[in-house]
């Protein structure tokens, strides 16, 4: 490994096997037991991160890491190593450090553009809001809040070819000179490289997209839709209560620190319907709209190694077990805002099944125009034609299990909320109030006269789920009342609620209502404390919460102005007023190009074909980049049927939101040939080969799709 060092910033770069070292030290060849090479990382540029230093440290043998001094060497390697591994584009990566290199170069960056382009991961480290939405939102479609340590975005196809948007955000710990803070500090960087690994290196986005409800029932290729993936992964650094000065070691705790963490999915998918009509809502009379289904996935643990099940009081009789304590998850308050102009059409959970069960996910339709194959008056049938009424059906219903929790909807309106809570032995359904009511044996402290020689004040232990791991999940269907083509912001909430019950050991063994507790703790002794912090935004701030954009106009078709014929793609047009002719071997290839009427709102794999198979034949799909105007596509040209001269007209074109198409006209042989015959039978130079006038001009203007 060479090493660079200047100004205080150190920029290392690492190949394949080598591991992190000592400044200075020349790359060695990786051991036999070496484990193999996962990803590459592409560095441009100069960078300072805490979570790449503990990539590089942790999985510098698994993850190769290559300098580039510019972004143009930059683009050149990322081109080479995907053409080295054309198949595995999601294992590659670009770095780029915002604070380094700064917005608006950013913005420029020739190497961003292509490494989205290609389905690569770009990593932009110490990147603000500003930054991400400026340089970012215009390659993906959307946009995150908060300040963030790294961000990792990814644009990719799903199977039909719709868009597919990965964001990963790690959100910047909170900053502290402290010692116990600082160390709580490194621990989260570690565990924030870990998942940044597993991004990179192991979860597999299409293998993933086969998941859920679109498992049993794939997006057919005529739906237009669109989805984002948006991964929020926070872990704030909360200080152990030194309040009770009473409690043993109390002083002590002043620099201890638990880092819970908090992981949440929300995958915003669009779906544009634009034929019949169906349930929940339709298009009505009124015209095509589009669906939004929200989706949540959620996960919060008290401590970053849920498998630690040491953090929390479970033995008494253990030595030093008053010491045994920590922050415990009571609570989560998730759930999303919509903006303007949509209509809530479901959501779920709606009510708990039972105080252990409940069922996310929903079921719906969408009522969408499809492409349709002549079957009549055409020759040899088609695969392209007039749309049909077609129905795309969801289904990701879950029934899930929740011990000693529960959940309650505080959906209202178009607003959809819910509030995930502990039960037992804590029981904060109803807040903080709920847990200080601690009479009883099954509420958060042993009641008078109860426990081990009468200690009225300690703890009940808390359940699996408070002490460990706490996954919540959660969806939302909405409707708009119209075609929506701009970027929309939602309002999403992940409020999670850690609680501290406090015990004061035997010598402090009173019951909180005792006159003698009230001596002991006037005012500065409370039972149960609480920590409240913002999942999607750690740091707190007073600001109001962060919103999400996402652009519905990714799944607004904009219109085709012109199909053209070519002999080769970007050659020139051919004239298709008079027929095109076969040839003497009475077969032709020709290029159909489609040009938009501008650039595409995402990048698009149409189905295209013609209304006559015998004598026009295309079939699969056609590719217009993000951002690009056109896109092509062969035609075979035959004979099949057709008598010497005869000609034939049909329609070749693409199916976006509607069938584009547009006549051609061909005729067998060949100019040369059929003046000769016309001549052989006395007819004149010209008889014989009078050609059909096709049903309209090609290369004329068509209405944009979105009026369909």
């Amino acid at each position: 490994m060479s090493s660079q060092v200047r100004g205080g910033r150190r920029a290392a770069w690492i190949g394949a096997g080598a591991i992190a070292a000592a400044a200075g030290l020349s790359a060695m060849p990786p051991p036999a037991d070496a484990k193999p090479v996962r990803a590459e990382v592409v560095v441009a540029g100069d960078w300072r991160n805490g979570t790449m230093r503990a990539l590089r440290s942790a999985y510098g043998d698994q993850v190769a890491f290559r300098r580039a001094r510019t972004d143009a060497q930059a683009r050149r390697m990322l081109r080479r190593a995907n053409a080295r591994r054309p198949g595995r584009s999601d294992d590659r990566a670009l770095v780029v450090d915002a604070r380094e290199v700064g917005v608006k170069r950013l913005s420029r960056s020739r190497a961003v553009r292509a490494a989205l382009q290609a389905g690569n991961w770009l990593i932009v480290l110490n990147a603000g809001p500003n930054a991400r939405r400026t340089a970012l939102a215009r390659h993906v479609g959307s946009a995150t809040p908060g300040h963030t340590v790294v961000t990792a975005v990814r644009r990719g196809e799903r199977p039909g070819g719709q868009p597919d948007v990965e964001v990963v955000d790690f959100l910047a710990p909170a900053a502290s000179s402290r010692p116990g803070a600082r160390a709580a500090r490194r621990a989260v960087q570690r565990r924030y490289a870990k998942r940044l690994y597993r991004t990179i290196a192991s979860d597999r986005p299409a293998a993933r997209a086969a998941a859920g409800g679109e498992a049993s029932n794939p997006v057919p290729a005529s739906l237009l839709t669109a989805r984002w993936r948006i991964t929020t992964v926070g872990s704030p650094v909360l200080r152990w209560p030194s309040l009770n000065s009473d409690t043993p070691k109390g002083d002590a705790w002043r620099s201890w620190r638990q880092t819970p963490m908090v992981s949440s999915t929300q995958t915003f998918t669009a779906y544009l319907s634009n034929d019949t009509t169906v349930a929940p809502g339709g298009t009505g009379p009124e015209g095509p709209t589009q669906y939004l289904y929200w989706e949540l996935d959620g996960t919060v643990s008290p401590i970053l190694d849920p498998s630690r099940k040491d953090q929390f009081i479970r033995d008494p009789l253990a030595g030093g077990w008053q010491d045994n304590r920590g922050w415990w998850t009571a609570s989560v308050d998730a759930g999303i805002r919509p903006p303007a102009g949509l209509t809530l059409r479901k959501s779920a959970p709606v009510t708990p099944n039972s105080i252990t069960q409940y069922t996310s996910g929903t079921t719906f339709s969408i009522g969408f125009a499809a492409t349709a194959g002549y079957t009549g008056g055409q020759v040899g049938g088609g695969n392209i034609g007039g749309s049909i009424n077609a129905s795309y059906s969801y289904s990701d219903t879950v029934t899930r299990e929740i011990p000693d929790w529960g959940v309650r909807s505080r959906t209202s309106g178009n607003h959809a909320a819910w509030t995930f809570f502990s039960k037992s032995p804590c029981d904060a359904s109803g807040g903080v109030a709920t847990i200080i009511a601690n009479e009883g044996p099954r509420k958060c402290f042993a009641g008078q006269g109860t426990g081990w020689l009468g200690n009225h004040q300690k703890p009940m232990a808390v359940n699996d789920l408070s002490g460990a791991t706490m996954d919540f999940h959660a969806s939302a269907l909405w409707q708009t009342s119209g075609l929506m083509t701009e970027v929309v912001e939602f309002t999403p909430q992940i409020d999670v609620t850690m609680a501290w019950t406090w015990w004061g050991g035997l010598g402090r063994d009173k019951h909180p209502n005792s006159e003698s507790f009230a001596r002991k703790c006037p005012l500065r002794c409370s039972m149960v404390q609480v920590e409240r912090f913002d999942g999607l935004r750690i740091p707190n701030t007073d600001q109001p919460h962060e919103r999400i954009a996402i652009d519905l106009g990714a799944v607004v078709p904009v219109g085709v102005e012109r199909i053209t014929f070519h002999e080769r793609e970007g050659g020139p047009a051919l004239d298709t007023s008079e027929p095109l002719w076969i040839g003497t071997a009475n077969q032709r290839s020709v290029v159909a190009c489609v040009t938009l009427a501008r650039p595409a709102p995402a990048g698009l794999r149409l189905p295209v074909g013609t209304t006559n198979l015998d004598n026009f034949y295309a079939d699969g799909t056609m590719s217009i980049p993000f951002r690009g105007r056109s896109g092509c596509f062969p035609v075979s040209l035959k004979a099949n049927r057709l008598g010497r001269c005869e000609a034939i007209t049909a329609e070749v074109g693409t199916f976006y939101a509607r069938p584009h198409i547009v006549p051609l006209t061909i005729r067998s042989g060949s100019p040369a040939q059929c003046r000769d015959e016309a001549a052989e039978a006395g007819g004149g130079d010209d008889a014989g080969i009078a050609v059909p006038e096709p049903d309209g001009d090609v290369g004329v203007a068509l209405p944009p799709a979105g009026s369909a």
